[in-house]
């Protein structure tokens, strides 16, 4: 999976192809963290994620959830630095990590939308099924890049898989859990 973002001012400044080949490779910082221009043509550009931020439109306002979101992160973060020091094997067992925290995460956050009663619980379910399924795809895939250190397309799938599903998805039950009392306003 490519990441296509909008092209960042360094490269719509260039003039020509030579200008826009000078920042590929650079890394880039924004608002959710840092990325490695990888490739740029066409106007877009693909990126490989190199670290995360958690700003505060990432909180549900339920303390459990968001503590989770901020291990996922961390964990994302950890494997990213595992393969900028080219150490694969490191990155590997914490993706291991990963997975196995992953489904306790998504486990717990299902026991509170059914306890809050949300009424969308089913779809909710279903889309983590789709997560499980798209990172055990990703971690499969990538398990032989892993050891040779050449995971950053992977990282960056899982970063972005990840990402989506709290951004999208688990945003969809926050003002569901506050209005019902399962969480403080963020």
């Amino acid at each position: 999976m490519e990441v296509h973002r909008k092209t960042p001012p360094a490269l719509s400044t260039a003039r020509n192809s030579r200008e826009a080949k000078k920042v590929l490779g650079e890394t880039v910082c924004a608002g959710l963290g840092c990325a490695r221009i990888l490739y740029f043509n066409n106007n877009t550009l693909t990126i490989a994620v190199k670290h995360i931020n958690f700003p505060a439109s990432f909180l549900t306002g339920h303390a459990v959830i968001d503590d989770d979101h901020r291990r996922l992160i961390a964990f994302l973060n950890q494997i990213n630095a595992y393969f900028q020091d080219r150490q694969g094997t490191e990155a590997e067992q914490v993706c291991a990590g990963l997975q196995s925290f992953m489904e306790d995460h998504l486990n717990r956050e299902e026991t509170i939308l059914r306890d809050a009663r949300f009424p969308r619980l089913d779809e909710h379910i279903e889309s983590h099924a789709r997560l499980t399924e798209t990172c055990r795809e990703v971690m499969t895939n990538c398990d032989k890049a892993c050891l040779k250190n050449q995971a950053e397309d992977c990282t960056t799938q899982l970063s972005m898989s990840i990402l989506e599903h709290i951004v999208s998805k688990d945003r969809d039950f926050k003002s569901f859990l506050q209005a019902a009392g399962f969480a403080e306003s963020t």
